[in-house]
């Protein structure tokens, strides 16, 4: 790497061969700590920059930058289908927690109510996409998951949230 630096190697080759004692060399390695320092945060910018340009809003990527940034492999990306999702065609009383898709009085005998099963999907537009967490990290951290999406998401994209 062309940034490596080994400073006490360059503080040990920059003295005189006359003054390399051990109080000159600990005496010079002080006078250049505070380069050092600088010089870490540095790579550690530099390093975290490198992260930054090598993610995009690919679900590969993206799915890795959240699995990185918690330790963990729960998350997943799914596009959003245009309302193709499971649909049932049955109006029960057990369902009363389900959204309806249309006017409950268009109900008869001939013509039942459809209800979307994944009410996730229900007012969703073209241009979504649905971000699965697991649901220890959407109970404590959905905040910074959010963050992370959206540093890396395309701008014409928008994404939605669920618990996994």
């Amino acid at each position: 790497m062309i940034f490596r630096i080994d400073f006490d190697k360059w503080v040990l080759s920059m003295l005189p061969s006359l003054l390399r004692r051990k109080v000159m060399f600990a005496l010079c390695r002080a006078a250049v700590a505070p380069v050092r320092a600088i010089y870490e945060r540095f790579t550690e910018k530099r390093k975290a920059h490198n992260y930054t340009l090598t993610h995009n809003g690919q679900v590969c990527y993206l799915r890795a930058a959240l699995n990185d940034a918690f330790g963990t492999t729960g998350f997943d990306i799914v596009d959003y289908d245009d309302g193709r999702g499971e649909w049932l065609y049955a109006k029960s009383e057990e369902l009363d927690h389900h959204l309806y898709a249309v006017d409950e009085t268009l109900d008869d005998e001939n013509n039942p109510v459809p209800i979307l099963y994944d009410e996730a999907r229900l007012n969703l537009p073209l241009n979504t996409f649905i971000v699965q967490v697991p649901a220890a990290i959407y109970a404590t951290n959905l905040d910074k998951v959010e963050g992370i999406v959206e540093r890396y998401r395309p701008l014409s994209k928008k994404a939605t949230y669920t618990m996994v």
